[in-house]
């Protein structure tokens, strides 16, 4: 882990996180809306609407309320219903996600507009949904979410959090570049990959 450097979501059999299972469960956000608030530091980020050029980022220690926790699927079927299809206790679930995806959308195409790392990026990931599609229409198989048996997939919902965690790991950059305290790089990358 202290090699890698990050969790890996892009494995075959799912991610491989830095930290142990574990600890990751006791760090982890409570859901239950009867549970007192979480406690965090918080990654904050200012992205122009206009070109997704990020104007500025921090951390700083929040308390929050227990979040609503959504698959990738729910988190799809919110941004692609109407606003009459939607429950209406996921309006303000399916307002915050849809102006997140905005956001982050923007941004991600501002960030492959400049990084070579990025472009590389998205070219591999459209490979590996073109294999996942061409394999499951010959096999016959139900496309699975969760990598297993090479199963990948790109809906709405995973590109979201594909580009939060894409902006996460830029934004940590950045602010470690600031405090004169860069990433390790690892063997072999590329300036702008971000350490990884």
């Amino acid at each position: 882990a202290e090699r890698r450097g990050q969790s890996r979501y892009d494995l075959p059999l799912g991610p491989l996180h830095l930290l142990p299972p574990v600890a990751l469960s006791a760090l982890s956000l409570a859901t239950n809306k009867d549970t007192s608030p979480n406690r965090c530091v918080t990654l904050w980020a200012y992205i122009d609407e206009r070109d997704g050029k990020l104007l500025e980022v921090g951390l700083e220690r929040t308390i929050i309320s227990s979040p609503t926790a959504l698959s990738f699927a729910d988190a799809t079927t919110l941004l692609e219903s109407s606003a009459d299809e939607v429950p209406k206790s996921m309006s303000n679930s399916k307002a915050i996600i849809a102006v997140a995806e905005r956001s982050l959308s923007l941004w991600s195409q501002h960030h492959r507009q400049r990084s070579r790392s990025a472009q590389k990026r998205e070219e591999r990931f459209a490979t590996k949904e073109l294999i996942s599609k061409e394999l499951s229409a010959v096999v016959g198989t139900r496309t699975r979410d969760d990598g297993v048996g090479g199963s990948f997939q790109r809906s709405r919902g995973h590109r979201m959090v594909d580009s939060s965690l894409d902006l996460y790991a830029f934004a940590i950059g950045t602010l470690m570049g600031r405090a004169k305290r860069p990433i390790p790089r690892a063997a072999g990358s590329g300036a702008d990959r971000g350490g990884r």
